[in-house]
């Protein structure tokens, strides 16, 4: 096992097409907390299409944890910030920043993987072809289950899903935001490709949502014949309480939810907490949309992501989204 409190794991480089792990290569049980993993690289940073995977860390086959970390400006293949394989992991109260890849996960990729993601924000990545923030997944298997809780994608890009890309496997997303993300790249099969969330077509993936914000991406495709999908793009189950910008695409919302709704949000800030938010501004859908503030589990969330109180004067109705705001609803 590996625990790494309090450290600064910065500029490191595992060369070659197989290599793993630029800045970290664990087989063993991981924790890590307090750190900063930065500018490293996991194959050839000028050539990430030949390179490996894990720019800042690689787990594989074991138990992962990480807490209160910036996770920034690391390059790989795949999994730019992380990538976790075989493994069952948690993140929390962490940001992974700027990482970039030639294929899948700009900020985390996670294959075969159960993982559980709260209180965090993922921002400014490039996922190349999918997943700008996150990319759950493997093209041969279904066997990642992915939970998301208070947490925020934001300005992440990639052809497909620019913040969240699930291409197989269940993921539940409970009072997230995702905006300001970007689908770029015209669309080779003349489809839509989700610049906030892509959910593939596939049965063995699936995406419930409850209580969350999707709205204000964009999608950048071009041209005669070319479908364009801003925020969603797949079928997902909506479980209520959520809001949603552009619809065209995407399906599975009900009436319980907000649709072609502008979400307005204030711009990504240091809000408090340990992660930024974006918060809600007094005009607002979001603002005590929820009537049940509970996830997608039925578990009462009595905190936002900074770990502020969810209903303090309120009683169980809330705000959609990862921030908690102090408004009330225009008449």
């Amino acid at each position: 096992s590996l625990t790494i409190e309090n450290c600064m794991i910065l500029g490191n480089d595992a060369w070659g097409v197989t290599s793993f792990g630029g800045g970290i290569h664990c087989t063993g049980a991981l924790t890590i907390s307090d750190s900063q993993i930065r500018d490293n690289n996991a194959g050839d940073p000028g050539n990430m299409a030949s390179g490996g995977t894990g720019g800042g860390v690689y787990v594989v086959g074991n138990s992962f944890t990480v807490t209160r970390c910036f996770i920034a400006n690391n390059k790989a293949r795949a999994g730019g910030g992380l990538h976790a394989r075989e493994a069952n992991g948690e993140i929390s109260y962490s940001t992974f920043i700027g990482n970039t890849v030639y294929e899948h996960g700009g900020g985390v990729y996670v294959e075969d993987t159960t993982s559980s993601i709260r209180n965090s924000t993922f921002r400014d990545n490039d996922g190349g072809w999918s997943g700008g923030g996150l990319f759950q997944g493997q093209f041969l298997s279904n066997n990642s289950d992915a939970t998301i809780l208070n947490s925020t994608f934001s300005n992440n890009i990639a052809r497909a899903g620019g913040g969240l890309d699930v291409h197989n496997g269940s993921m539940d997303l409970s009072f997230v935001t995702v905006t300001e993300n970007k689908a770029d790249h015209a669309d080779v099969w003349l489809i839509g490709n989700g610049g906030g969330l892509y959910k593939n077509s596939s049965p063995t993936a699936v995406v419930r949502i409850k209580n969350s914000i999707i709205g204000g991406n964009t999608d950048g495709s071009t041209g005669f014949g070319l479908a364009v999908h801003p925020d969603c793009s797949g079928d997902i189950i909506s479980m209520g309480g959520n809001v949603f910008g552009n619809v065209n695409g995407c399906s599975g919302y009900t009436a319980d939810d907000a649709v072609n709704a502008a979400p307005e949000l204030s711009a990504l800030a240091n809000n408090g907490g340990e992660t930024w938010t974006h918060a809600l501004n007094e005009t607002s859908p979001a603002i005590n949309f929820c009537f049940a503030c509970t996830d997608v589990a039925g578990n009462v969330i009595e905190m936002d992501q900074r770990d502020e109180a969810r209903f303090p004067y309120k009683v169980f109705q809330c705000d959609s989204g990862a921030f908690e705001s102090n408004h009330t609803p225009l008449p």
